[in-house]
């Protein structure tokens, strides 16, 4: 699942496998639609887009953005 923080500025990949706390403002997606109509709030399409395949890339990195 993709974990998004600090207004779509942070991100990585959860298996769910152990707790993470979550600040406010920020969501667990489990899916690719979802995560990206959440990072279209603060960033363009494309910018958005790269953020997702960069987490999926990543698996288990923190990457900021």
């Amino acid at each position: 699942m993709f974990v998004i923080c600090r207004e779509g500025h942070l991100g990585f990949w959860w298996e769910g496998d152990t707790p993470i706390f979550v600040e406010e403002g920020g969501g667990i997606f489990p899916s690719r639609s979802e995560c990206l109509e959440y990072l279209q709030k603060f960033h363009d399409k494309e910018k958005a887009v790269e953020i997702i395949m960069s987490i999926k890339k990543k698996k288990g990195s923190i990457l900021s953005f």
